[in-house]
């Protein structure tokens, strides 16, 4: 099978080997660009599974810090109630309404438990160990109602 580039280099003498030159160095050139294509593709591929990292990661520091909001609106409701904002009230009002739990190994006449994310303990749960949230797990459930919000 013949070449677009041996066409050009016996079909039009010298002239057509100043053209078969281009060609091959266009060739060369457009190899080099399909690397560096590639090479982008692994890059922009790596960055977006780094954000979708970033993301998860993200969504489990803010469960953190919303449980931990909630521990130190309930000390400073026990302690030192007049302190408290109308909406560090409100919140913890909220708070009181549902609680939930890991239901996932729950024995009978067992109250649910933490979650393992809470505790850094991921490797501890096959549920965990992917890397997600609690509060998209299926077994992350409210276990009791304990009041109402005013």
């Amino acid at each position: 099978m013949t070449t677009a580039l041996e066409c050009v280099r016996y079909g039009f003498g010298i002239a057509g080997e100043e053209v078969a030159e281009m060609v091959d160095s266009l060739e060369r050139d457009k190899a080099a660009l399909s690397g560096e294509i590639d090479y982008q593709r692994c890059t922009i591929d790596a960055l977006v599974k780094d954000t979708d990292a970033l993301n998860e990661r993200i969504k489990q520091l803010e469960s953190e810090l919303a449980a931990k909001q909630a521990k130190i609106d309930a000390l400073m409701l026990q302690y030192c109630p007049d302190e408290m904002s109308q909406e560090q009230i409100s919140n913890w009002e909220i708070d009181q309404i549902i609680s939930y739990g890991c239901h996932c190994d729950l024995e009978p006449d067992k109250l649910p438990d933490g979650c393992v994310i809470d505790e850094g303990r991921n490797d501890d749960c096959v549920h965990a160990r992917s890397g997600g949230i609690k509060e998209n797990c299926q077994y992350w459930l409210p276990i009791k109602i304990q009041g109402s919000a005013k």
